[in-house]
């Protein structure tokens, strides 16, 4: 055990997700992140039975004993679901009655069976590459492992490595930027910013922010190891629709959201008409790329093994937002997205069961999210659904290609009986969609709908589904047939059979393990084949056989230079 001692700064630098008072820095020895001293080593403890509704509960788990003050005790927990986590501080911590109580209420009410490990007790630091702090003494302790000599130990002290207000025209080339308990590059209100060829990595919130301004680029450059995002853009005017010129070019994001699991993807913008192209970003525990506002351009990024610990989860993610509207999601290669999620409890034997794949999405318009143009996208290997409209309006799905084992495409209205519309409603009124700029831009929002609370509007066209799946629905439409388009897709089952779970809104009519047949027979999907598409994936290219049905459907095949250029 090694110990070292240096001033720290352990005010906490989240104040939603991360409550509590254990130090909110990190320890890096030979620029590895180590872990700070927790309990268990590796995997999770388990919620037994709530007690108090957001605040206390029983463990499946014997709870460790503990002679220490629990003041800086911190837990790490899933409250009430697989999609949200978050940093608590303790309170108590009963050993004899295996209770613990949280210094302050969990965002979601406690459920049985729900994960959460503890934090910051000197009896945890028991394993290599952990770490801790007193902060009494100003002493961190730690752990090595034995693969290597010690060369550097680095506290990441600083509360950001640079921040910059109101910069123009400045050029950053060939730098590295490591080490900060907050976030590593933050712009605020910046013009003309071009970041080439950049290392920003070690840090304890985002690896790069760019807030409002115009015209930053990001190009070139590797982003890791981040506790929150790899890069946010925000920027634009959504009252005229001006774009930001925001740009993240040809970046390696990955290892994002090691700290904040859920809602730390590798990129976040929001505002509008920032361009997102030819990105690589793989390994993450929640979505990859997350999108909020209006005019935004995702394309030729590689997206892979995200949602590794959360499910109801998205690659590329959107939600609650009427407003958000005129974004495209194109030409993007989207695979190995599993999800994690519980499937069981029984808490008289202390059992619970987690799996993986589990309900993770490949794009996912989420809670009304409405205006989204998806084309020309290669999506394999999603562990839920490869293409989720849920309760959306007026988005197009056209010309993507699906791989899948389980379910290809889903819209559906949103069946939580207790979901507050009120929110897509405020979103909404927070801009000027009856001005002449918007009525111009997005006419769907001036025409009257036939039920608010429906998916109305959506269009599904030219797309070539292969599905391999024997028992799961391939196609999941609960809509209104007269207000929705499907016509023109390639459907096929490696089985030689597919089966449709449909719900024509209107009509009330509703099947769950449809034939493809039966589908069709309805009406609704129209000019669509069951029939092979007789096509290949190499890499992260598609290849057709000349007499594939795609030629006369006119459906084109995905642009080749996907992802990286090296």
């Amino acid at each position: 055990m090694h110990s070292a001692k240096k001033p720290i700064n352990s005010e906490p630098i989240d104040t939603n997700r991360a409550k509590g008072t254990s130090p909110l820095f990190d320890l890096y020895v030979n620029e590895k992140r180590m872990t700070l001293a927790r309990w268990p080593n590796q995997e999770w403890a388990h919620i037994k039975n709530p007690l108090v509704q957001k605040t206390s509960f029983t463990t499946m788990e014997t709870l460790p004993a503990m002679n220490e003050n629990i003041a800086d005790t911190q837990i790490h927990i899933f409250p009430g679901n697989d999609w949200f986590d978050q940093y608590l501080g303790v309170a108590l911590i009963n050993q004899a009655s295996n209770t613990i109580q949280t210094s302050g209420p969990a965002q979601y009410d406690l459920q049985p069976g729900r994960r959460f490990y503890l934090l910051n007790q000197r009896s945890f630091l028991d394993a290599a590459s952990e770490w801790l702090y007193d902060k009494q003494t100003r002493e961190i302790s730690f752990i090595p492992t034995n693969l290597e000599p010690i060369q550097t130990i680095t506290v990441s002290s600083l509360p950001n490595v640079v921040i910059a207000d109101g910069l123009s025209y400045v050029n950053f080339s060939r730098l590295k930027f490591k080490h900060s308990a907050g976030s590593g590059l933050i712009f605020r209100s910046s013009t003309k910013i071009q970041l080439d060829s950049l290392e920003i990595a070690g840090t304890g919130g985002n690896g790069l922010e760019v807030r409002g301004g115009n015209n930053v680029t990001l190009s070139n450059s590797s982003v890791y190891d981040t506790g929150k995002h790899g890069a946010i853009m925000t920027g634009g005017n959504r009252n005229t629709l001006q774009p930001s010129g925001h740009i993240l070019h040809n970046n390696h994001i990955h290892h994002v959201g090691v700290s904040i699991l859920t809602y730390s993807g590798a990129i976040y913008v929001d505002g509008v008409g920032s361009v997102v192209t030819h990105n690589l970003v793989e390994f993450g525990n929640g979505s990859a790329i997350l999108v909020a506002g209006n005019e935004h351009l995702i394309e030729k990024n590689e997206v892979r093994q995200f949602c590794l610990l959360s499910s109801d989860c998205g690659a590329i993610y959107t939600g609650r937002d009427w407003a958000g509207r005129g974004n495209t999601i194109r030409n993007n290669y989207i695979h190995e997205i599993p999800g994690y999620g519980l499937k069981g409890t029984d808490v008289s034997t202390n059992q619970v069961i987690y799996q993986s794949p589990d309900y993770a999405m490949g794009i996912y318009l989420d809670d009304g999210a409405s205006g989204f143009h998806v084309n020309g996208n290669i999506l394999k290997n999603i562990g839920g659904v490869s293409f989720y409209i849920h309760g959306g309006r007026d988005n197009n799905f056209y010309n993507n290609y699906i791989i899948t084992d389980h379910s290809a495409i889903k819209i559906s209205k949103i069946l939580t009986p207790n979901y507050d519309w009120n929110k897509n409603q405020d979103r909404l009124n927070k801009v000027p969609y009856q001005s002449e700029i918007w009525r111009k831009k997005y006419p769907e929002l001036t025409k009257p709908g036939i039920n608010m609370f429906w998916p109305e509007g959506n269009t599904v066209e030219g797309n070539v589904i292969i599905s391999n799946s024997i028992d799961t629905p391939s196609l999941i439409y609960w809509i209104p047939g007269s207000s929705t388009t499907i016509r023109n897709n390639l459907v096929w089952s490696t089985s030689n059979q597919i089966i449709l779970d449909y719900n024509i809104t209107e009509q009330n009519v509703r099947h769950q393990t449809a034939s493809w047949q039966q589908w069709i027979a309805e009406g609704v999907e129209k000019n669509s084949l069951f029939i092979n598409p007789c096509i290949d994936l190499i890499g992260k290219s598609l290849i057709a056989c000349k007499d594939s049905p795609i030629f006369d459907k006119h459906i084109p095949l995905p642009q080749s230079d996907i992802g990286l250029n090296r």
